[in-house]
C-alpha cells in the first residue's frame, strides 16, 4: 500500500499489565512528580496482555536479538513470564518491520515505552518507575496504550497508571515549519510506511522546537486529576544553583516556561509520558552542562 495508509490514530498496540501494588496504595500515583521512584514501593506484575489494533502485523523485540514476538492483524496474546523475559527489557519496543538490530532507541522506525525497571527475568515484583514514550529520535504511525490495572480488574493499580500515544500520519503531521521534523520512508518486505525524524537529538532544540511539542501534546497520560487523559507538560528543563543556569525554556510557539530545580524540570511540576529531550540536559555533566552555565535563557 501507499506510504502511511491506515485509518487515522486506529494504528495501536494497547498492553495491559496486571499488577499488584505491594503496599495496596492505589489511590498513590505510579510516580511522584519530583522522582520516578515513591518510597522504594514495589509492584507485583502478575500478567502482560498484549493486542494488535492494527491492519497491520507488529513485531516486538529487543535491540540486538533475532528473535521477534509477531502479531497478525487484530491478535491478542497473554505472554507467558519467558517471553516476557525474552521479548521486553526496560522497554516495550514495537515495529511495524522487523528490524532490531540497530543502537537502542535511535531509529525513528521504533515504537516504545519505558515500563518500570524492566523485565529481567520475566514477572515478578519491581521497584517502581514512572512509563515513558521514547520520541527522541522520532515516531511512526504505531501507537501504544499502556495500562497496569489491579489483579481482580477493579481499576488501576495507581492514579497515573495508564498512557498512551496518539501520533497522527507523519506524511501529514511531520511538516513541521521550524523542519525540525524529517519525513523518512521505509521499506519492509512488501510494506512501505512513513516515519517522523527529529532532526534535533540531545540540542536546545530537542526540548523546545515543534517536534517535542509535538511529542508532548500527543502523549497522553491518566492522573488522578483528569481520569479522562491530559497532554504531557513540557520539559522546561533544569535550572542549576550556578547563576549562568538557564532561567527559561522558550518554544518554537512562543510559549514560555521557568526552569526547575525539581520536578524533573516539567511545567508547573507537572506530569509527563515523554522523555524526548533526556529529561535533564542542564545537569551537571549532561551534554548541555556547558551551555546552559554560559546562557541566561533556553532558546531554540
Amino acid at each position: 500500500g501507499k506510504y502511511g495508509e491506515r485509518d487515522d490514530h486506529s494504528c495501536v498496540l494497547q498492553t495491559k499489565v496486571k499488577a499488584q501494588h505491594d503496599q495496596n496504595k492505589s489511590s498513590a500515583p505510579c510516580t511522584s512528580t519530583s522522582s520516578p521512584i515513591i518510597g522504594g514501593l514495589q509492584i507485583n506484575l502478575e500478567a502482560v496482555h498484549v493486542h494488535n489494533k492494527c491492519k497491520l502485523g507488529v513485531y516486538m523485540g529487543k535491540y540486538g536479538e533475532v528473535d521477534t514476538l509477531y502479531l497478525t492483524q487484530n491478535q491478542e496474546k497473554d505472554l507467558s513470564s519467558s517471553e516476557v523475559a525474552a521479548f521486553l527489557t526496560d522497554r516495550l519496543t514495537a515495529s511495524l518491520a522487523n528490524e532490531f538490530t540497530g543502537q537502542a532507541g535511535n531509529n525513528e522506525i521504533y515504537s516504545e515505552v519505558e515500563l518500570l525497571r524492566g523485565f529481567p527475568n520475566g514477572l515478578g515484583m519491581y521497584p517502581q518507575q514512572n512509563f515513558n514514550f521514547k520520541g527522541q529520535y522520532g515516531w511512526n504511525g504505531l501507537n501504544i496504550f499502556l495500562a497496569m490495572e489491579k489483579s481482580d480488574g477493579s481499576g488501576l493499580v495507581c492514579t497515573d497508571g495508564k498512557a498512551w500515544t496518539n501520533f497522527g500520519d507523519p506524511t501529514v503531521d511531520c511538516n513541521f515549519t521550524d523542519n525540525s521534523g524529517i519525513i523518512t520512508y521505509h521499506t519492509f518486505n512488501s510494506l512501505n510506511f512513513a516515519a517522523c525524524k527529529s532532526a534535533f537529538v540531545k540540542t536546545k532544540e530537542s526540548c523546545t522546537a515543534y517536534q517535542a511539542i509535538y511529542l508532548t501534546d500527543n502523549s497522553i497520560l491518566v492522573t488522578a486529576a483528569d481520569p479522562n487523559g491530559t497532554k504531557s507538560a513540557r520539559s522546561c528543563g533544569l535550572n542549576s544553583p550556578t547563576p549562568n543556569a538557564f532561567k527559561q525554556a522558550v518554544f518554537a510557539d512562543g510559549h514560555v516556561c521557568t526552569t526547575t530545580l525539581r520536578n524533573a524540570g516539567r511545567e508547573n511540576g507537572g506530569k509527563s509520558a515523554t522523555c524526548e529531550c533526556f529529561e535533564d540536559p542542564c545537569a551537571n555533566g549532561k551534554p548541555l552542562f556547558e551551555q546552559c552555565m554560559q546562557s541566561q535563557e533556553y532558546v531554540p
